[in-house]
């Protein structure tokens, strides 16, 4: 057996699609960027409002300014 999370940003981007776009807005507004949490590895995943535009947009390069720490 062996321990291997299989958390990354896309998932992470995946789960932002599914939330009400009014509420990402409301974060981003108020903190500057959403902060999404690994509770399995503890790896934070942070969007700003260029990742979360390009999440919307459907991420037209896989690319992503995500800060991951």
């Amino acid at each position: 057996m062996s321990f291997k999370c299989t958390c990354s940003c896309e998932r992470y981007g995946e789960v932002l699609k599914t939330l009400p776009q009014h509420e990402v807005d409301e974060i981003i507004e108020e903190d500057g960027q959403v902060d999404m949490y690994c509770d399995y590895c503890g790896t934070h995943y942070v969007y700003d409002a260029v990742d979360i535009a390009a999440i919307r947009k459907g991420g037209a390069d896989g690319e992503s300014n995500d800060i991951i720490y």
